[in-house]
C-alpha cells in the first residue's frame, strides 16, 4: 500500500516555549505513516516559499526517509504560532497561510497519482483551491480527508458533506460528544459508502459505517505534554490498522486512540522519534 500525503507543512511556533517546529496536518500524517509503512511507501507533495523558513524546511525534508515533492512558490512558508497551557492542551492563534492558498495541483498529472494506493489530506479555508484541483485530477486512488473541527465553517458538517460521494474516510474533532451531531454522522455514513470518526480527545471517539456506530474510550496518559499533532496520529494509525492492517473498526480505533496517546506525551507535533 503506497501512500500519498498532500497539503500543508507549517512553522510551528511555541511562544511560550521559544521552541520551532515544521509541522502540518500533511507533514504530521506523513511522519506518522513512515514510522509505520518505511520510506519507500509513503509520500509527501507539499508547497514552499522561497524565504528563509522554506529553505530550512527543504533542508529538513532531505534529512527524511520519505518521498517528497514539492512546489516552490513566490512567498513566505505558512506559519502557526502555539501556546500550550498547564493542562498541555494547544491553543491555535492567528494561522499565517503563507503560500498554501495559492497551492493547487495542477502539475501531479495521472501518472504520478496512479502510483498511490491512498491519498490523505486536509481541509480548511487556506487549502480549499488545493483540494479542488486535486479532485478536478479525479485521482483513482482511495481518498481520505480530516476536517478537523470546521472551525472555519462554523461547525457546518455540510461543508464535508458535499465531498462524502469521493471519500473514503473522514475524520472530524471535537471536545466532546453531541448527540445531534452524531445522528447527523451516523445518517450520513449509511446515506454514502465512507467510514466517519469524530474523535474527542480525552474523551474518546467514534466512528461511523454503514448507519453503526462504535465508541472507544481514550487510554489513559500519565502526562498531556502537548496535544498538537494528535488528531493526525489518530488519523495516520486508524488507516494503517483498518485499511492496512485489516483489522476490525473496534481495534483500529483502539490502536487510533493509542497513536493519539503517544502522541501528546512529547512537546512538538512530530512523531516522539522526530523530536
Amino acid at each position: 500500500m503506497k501512500v500519498l500525503c498532500v497539503g500543508d507543512l507549517s512553522l510551528d511556533t511555541y511562544t511560550n516555549e521559544d521552541k520551532n517546529f515544521f509541522g502540518g496536518c500533511s507533514l504530521n500524517l506523513a511522519r506518522q505513516l513512515n514510522e509505520k509503512l518505511g520510506h519507500t511507501q509513503t509520500a509527501l507533495y507539499t508547497p514552499l516559499g522561497n524565504d528563509l523558513n522554506s529553505r530550512n524546511a527543504q533542508k529538513y525534508l532531505e534529512g527524511l526517509t520519505l518521498e517528497v515533492r514539492l512546489r516552490i512558490l513566490e512567498g513566505e512558508l505558512p506559519r502557526q504560532p502555539i501556546t500550550i497551557d498547564e493542562n498541555g492542551e494547544r491553543h491555535l492563534h492567528d494561522y499565517i497561510g503563507g503560500v498554501l492558498p495559492s497551492f493547487v495541483c495542477d502539475d501531479l498529472g495521472n501518472f504520478f497519482l496512479s502510483r498511490f494506493n491512498f491519498i490523505l489530506f486536509p481541509y480548511f479555508k487556506q487549502v480549499e483551491s488545493m483540494v479542488k484541483s486535486l479532485l478536478d485530477l479525479n485521482p483513482k486512488a482511495k481518498l481520505a480527508c480530516d476536517f478537523g473541527n470546521l472551525s472555519d465553517y462554523d461547525g457546518d458538517l455540510e461543508e464535508a458533506k458535499k465531498f462524502f460521494p469521493r471519500l473514503t474516510y473522514a475524520q472530524f474533532s471535537n471536545e466532546k460528544q453531541d448527540l445531534n451531531r452524531s445522528e447527523s454522522l451516523r445518517k450520513f455514513s449509511e446515506d454514502f459508502e465512507i467510514i466517519l470518526v469524530d474523535t474527542y480527545g480525552s474523551n474518546g471517539a467514534s466512528v461511523y459505517q454503514a448507519g453503526h456506530q462504535i465508541y472507544c474510550e481514550a487510554p489513559e496518559v500519565l502526562q498531556v505534554c502537548d496535544s498538537t499533532g494528535a488528531g493526525d496520529a489518530f488519523f495516520a494509525h486508524f488507516i494503517h490498522a483498518f485499511y492496512i492492517q485489516n483489522h476490525s473498526l473496534e481495534k483500529s480505533l483502539e490502536m487510533a486512540g493509542i497513536g493519539g496517546a503517544l502522541q501528546v506525551s512529547h512537546i512538538g507535533p512530530g512523531p516522539m522519534i522526530l523530536n
